[in-house]
Formats: C-alpha cells, structure tokens, sequence
C-alpha cells in the first residue's frame, strides 16, 4: 500500500520515512508512528508547530520534572515575583539568574563575595576578578568556596500562552497521527486537513472544559492523553488531546466519517514516563458540536481550576520529593558519622539521627510557612487569583512524615 506524508503529499519510502512521535517528544511524547510524515516535514513542524507546544508546556515541564526517554529538558530562566531572575533545573533545583558578588572594605584592603550557581562559575569570575588583584592566588580563593542550599521565598512566574495557529496545528497533527495507528486515512480527516494545510482556514479544534472527558480520572495523576473516536451515524471523527491535565482541546477531525465505528486512545504520565488505560468520552452529535466552540467564559474557568490542580499536585509531589531527599541524606550522613549501617541506625531509632533531621528539615519547614503567609497576604490583598492552598502542602508534609515513622520533634 502507498502511504504519502501529511502536510506535501509527497510519496513515502524507506528513504524519506521517519519516526513520528505522536505526542511530541519535548514534552514527555515517547509513542512514535512510522509512514505519517517525511523527513522534511518532520523537521519543519517539529522547528515550527510541536515548537510553539515545547515553549508553551516548558515551565510546567521542568516545575513537574517530566522523564523524557532521550535529551533531558534544559534549564530555562524565569522570573520571580520580587527575586530577579532564577534558572529552574529539570531535577527542580534553582540557582540565580546570573553571577553577584559583593566588594566590602576592610583594614587589609576588600573583601569579596562571590555568589554563582556552581563552583565552575565561581572559578571562572574569580580568575576574571584576580586580574586585577594579582597577589590573590586563585587556589586559595578556591578553598573558601563551597556549595550552599537555600530555599526561594518567592513565586517563580511561569508564564503559558495556549492559543495559536501554531499550537493548534500541532494539537490537531497530533489527532492525526493517531488516526493514523489506528489505520484510518488521514484524508478522511476533511476538516483537519483543511485547518493544517491552508493558512486562513478556520481552526477545527477548540479548548473544551465543559465537562470531564476522561472517564473516572486518575487521581493525584498529570495527564498527557489524546484520542480518537469515528461515528458513521453521526458522520462525526472527533478527536481530544489533554496536556498536563490542563490544556484540554476537542478537534472535529471531519464531519463526513463513513468508515468503522472505531476508537481508539493513547494516555501517558509525563512524569513518571509510563503508558496509562484511560478511556475518553465523547458525547457529541452533529446538534451540538458546533455550540461548543462559542464557550469561552466556561473554558476560562475551566483552564484555572484544571491549572490549579495540575500545580497543587506538583507541588505536593515535589514536597514529598525534598522530604525523601532530605531524609536519605540525613541517613546517610548519620551513619557514615556513626560508623554504622543505615539499616542498624534505624533499628536501633538513634537520637542523633532524629535531632539532626529536625535541624536539616527545620528550613524547609519555615520556607513552606513563609510561602503560606505570602499567599494569603496576596490573597487578601487582591494581587493573587489561585486556588492553590499551600495550607494542604504543609498537612501533606506531616502526613508525609507519618507515613515514614517519623516525628517533627527531636527524639525522646
């Protein structure tokens, strides 16, 4: 059978054929078809439409810390609501937006302090610095740096713009590429088709939050989902496509289907890079398919509820994360002090270990109750809309610390 690319129609062979991912691969995509698309078309709305995506979800994407099975996600600079500019790790750390230091007289002379965000970047300032102060040798700068975590008492703005030809053509392509797996031709896809390949054609997709498509929604669970359904009664093939359980969009893929009666689903979580079972529901008829694209009011409102769970989710996530990370390290260096095993340290419910982790956990403590004050104030103030409670955050961490046997207090 003759397969010909998408977008130029040219015929495809095993010259010109590449993998397609039909979730893009930027943001979490490891699915992937094969004669759907030519090498060149690949390349163009990869650089162009599934681009606009990757910038779009890139905040969410590191701020959820997506597993991505090939090219970890780069660091990206945000800003902050009042801290300047911060570089946001894929493993969720941050570090400043660019090098400082501090010059303070002295009897002797100045002291200087550097602050950068690894030791390499300290190392490359102060041999800049040293050139002009030649009787400090390099090597005994170094020995006086040394690595210091502190936590950010300030909002990381993450900004997201949905909307768009170039977003939606790659929501729409993405429709296509599984109605492609599934075998249905593409061409079939009048209105789809329409909407990709003409640059003036009205848009076929529209952001839907009416009601919850996915049936019996995974809780605690991000989502990237999309999925298929063809009705030859109704002639509809309609399509959905949900990003970070947030940016949820139908797409009427065309209304002249007269193939099988077929649907036909592909859901994964971002974050710990595995296939779901989700199923998706499309009540639609030829009656009210139309009326769904003038509800803009209800997908405003459904954006910043959806929004607002994805972030609270995220957060408590990324909570229990530093909760681990802090524990393990506490261990770890417990026992290592101790000269003893971290399996006899916990037996044996040491004092020292307890009374170090309080003083190790204590920061990140007053870090979530400063982030809490900060968030009612603004609250109260009318600078801040969020459905975010960082009240649930701080019940999560004690439960937190419950599950693993562990107190707030030191140890009696």
């Amino acid at each position: 059978m003759v397969s010909n690319c998408l977008p130029c129609k040219v015929e495809l062979k095993e010259a010109n054929k590449t993998k397609e991912h039909i979730i893009p691969q930027s943001i979490g995509g490891r699915r992937t078809i094969k004669g759907f698309i030519c090498v060149g078309c690949n390349s163009k709305t990869g650089n162009g439409w599934d681009a606009a995506v990757a910038e779009t979800f890139s905040g969410l994407a590191l701020h959820c810390r997506i597993k991505r099975h090939r090219n970890a996600l780069p660091a990206k600079l945000f800003e902050t609501v009042s801290s300047g500019k911060v570089w946001l790790n894929p493993d969720g750390k941050l570090f400043p937006g660019k090098p400082t230091y501090e010059k303070t007289p002295s009897e002797t002379g100045a002291s200087i302090v550097l602050r950068a965000k690894d030791i390499p970047s300290v190392k490359q300032i102060a041999g800049k610095l040293i050139k002009e102060h030649p009787e400090v040798k390099l090597e005994d700068v170094m020995a006086q740096a040394r690595e210091e975590c502190t936590y950010l008492n300030d909002y990381v703005i993450i900004p997201l713009n949905y909307g768009g030809p170039e977003r939606g053509r790659s929501f729409v392509k993405t429709t296509l590429a599984l109605c492609a797996e599934a075998g249905i031709n593409s061409r079939s896809a009048e209105k789809a088709l329409n909407y990709l390949l003409g640059e003036d054609s009205e848009a076929c997709y529209t952001f839907y939050y009416s009601r919850d498509l996915v049936v019996e929604r995974p809780a605690e669970s991000i989502l990237h989902v999309v999925s298929i359904q063809g009705d030859p009664e109704t002639g509809l093939l309609l399509g959905y496509v949900e990003y970070f359980s947030t940016c949820r969009v139908v797409v009427v893929l065309s209304e002249d289907y007269s193939g099988d009666r077929i649907q036909h689903s592909y859901s994964l979580d971002p974050i710990a890079g595995c296939e779901l079972n989700v199923t998706v529901s499309f009540p639609f008829d030829r009656d009210n398919i139309r009326k769904i694209f003038i509800d803009e009011e209800t997908a405003k409102q459904g954006l910043s509820e959806a929004l607002a769970d994805t972030l609270r989710i995220a957060q408590n996530r990324s909570v229990n994360a530093e909760i681990r990370k802090i524990c393990e390290v506490t261990l770890e260096e417990v026992a290592k002090e101790l000269r003893m095993t971290t399996r006899a340290l916990l037996s044996n419910n040491h004092p020292l270990f307890y009374e170090r982790l309080q003083s190790k956990m204590t920061p990140f403590i007053e870090h979530l109750a400063m982030l809490t004050l900060k968030n009612l104030f603004r609250q109260l103030s009318g600078r801040f809309d969020s459905n975010i409670s960082f009240i649930m955050v701080i019940e999560d961490l004690a439960r937190a610390y419950g599950n693993q046997n562990l107190a707030l207090h030191g140890h009696d």
